[in-house]
């Protein structure tokens, strides 16, 4: 448990869907990775970069980030059916968070979400329909 009583994989996910995952991240060599020594790599401020990434417009690649922070934020914020507790994104990391713990097959998984959509009052577009589709709502 969390120091203020939430679960750590809690805080973990809001501080994921607040800050998100640096863009530049392959090998994280503060943990003792190393660099393949086929690839060239250069250092920058938050870590290294491959050279393939380098040729990535900065301008495109932060367009990219804002809009899927838009998303997060908006599935964040939109209730999963008028006075639900759960966002869409909470159901998510919750449904998924669940499969992990009890390792769920993908299939198990997709059974349970199709009983969902039929129990729930919700639309069909409300919830995912899939493993792919919940892992979607995350990226």
């Amino acid at each position: 448990m969390h120091e203020r009583g939430k679960p750590v994989s809690i805080v973990v996910a809001f501080h994921l869907v607040q800050n998100g995952i640096e863009p530049s991240y392959k090998t994280w060599v503060h943990h003792g990775e190393t660099i393949p020594v086929n690839q060239p790599y250069r250092l920058n401020e938050s870590g290294i970069m491959n050279d393939d990434e380098l040729d990535e417009s900065p301008d495109n690649a932060e367009t990219e980030n804002v809009r899927k922070f838009e998303k997060l934020m908006k599935d964040a914020h939109r209730e999963l059916y008028p006075g639900c507790k759960f966002t869409l994104l909470s159901f998510v990391i919750k449904l998924l968070h669940v499969k992990v713990l009890n390792k769920w097959s993908n299939k198990s998984f997709d059974a349970l979400l199709e009983l969902l959509k039929e129990l729930l009052p919700i639309s069909d577009e409300d919830i995912p329909g899939n493993i792919y589709e919940a892992k979607k709502i995350l990226t």
